[in-house]
């Protein structure tokens, strides 16, 4: 799959893009809204994996524009995992929520299941 990871911290965004292409994903990674947003303009993506606190903007308003404008889906990664979060993941459009530390294993059997 072709994968937006949109992740503010560095350390976790290199670990996550490194993973996802030992998965055969074909992955481009964005630290912010901004720049979330140019990597979407410029490339086709099949799925996004983001982040709901972003430096400059919400994971969750970035996910509504990006179903809105290419049609996307989304898998939101969260710290908490609280109810709130998770609403907001799932009216913004993302279909699946993942909390951090990341189990890598859910995280693959995630997008197989969005995916599909």
């Amino acid at each position: 799959m072709r994968i937006l990871l949109v992740e503010d911290h560095t350390d976790t965004q290199n670990l996550m893009s490194r993973l996802l292409r030992l998965y055969q994903h074909d992955v481009k990674a964005a630290g912010n809204v901004r720049d979330a947003l140019q990597l979407a303009s410029a490339n086709p993506f099949d799925l996004v994996i983001s982040d709901l606190g972003l430096p400059d903007g919400s994971g969750a308003k970035l996910m509504n524009e990006l179903r809105q404008k290419f049609g996307l889906r989304g898998i939101a990664l969260t710290g908490t995992g609280d109810d709130n979060e998770l609403d907001e993941a799932l009216k913004s459009g993302f279909v699946a929520h993942l909390t951090k530390p990341i189990d890598f294993d859910k995280l693959r059997d995630t997008i197989i299941r969005v995916g599909a």
